[in-house]
């Protein structure tokens, strides 16, 4: 028998996914062959970076994204390429 705990975790995430920004920015990473930057992605996406930074955080919070500084900039990664 599956949790209620499991089933509620895999709520969350079928919410995460099911926002078309959120899709884009996760198949654009997919592709890359190295991490990318908050800018890059906007450029590529045509998407305002407000509407980027916000939906890389939500991203980042159930765990699909990783993020590291390199000074002013953060640069963004899958963190289970699998996962597209």
């Amino acid at each position: 028998e599956i949790s209620d705990d499991l089933i509620n975790e895999a709520t969350k995430i079928y919410k995460v996914l099911s926002n078309s920004t959120r899709i884009k920015i996760l198949y654009f990473l997919r592709y890359q062959d190295n991490d990318a930057s908050v800018n890059e992605i906007v450029q590529a996406l045509g998407i305002a970076q407000p509407v980027i930074s916000k939906q890389l955080g939500i991203l980042r919070r159930y765990q699909l994204v990783r993020n590291h500084k390199e000074g002013t900039k953060v640069f963004y990664i899958l963190d289970d390429p699998h996962m597209v």
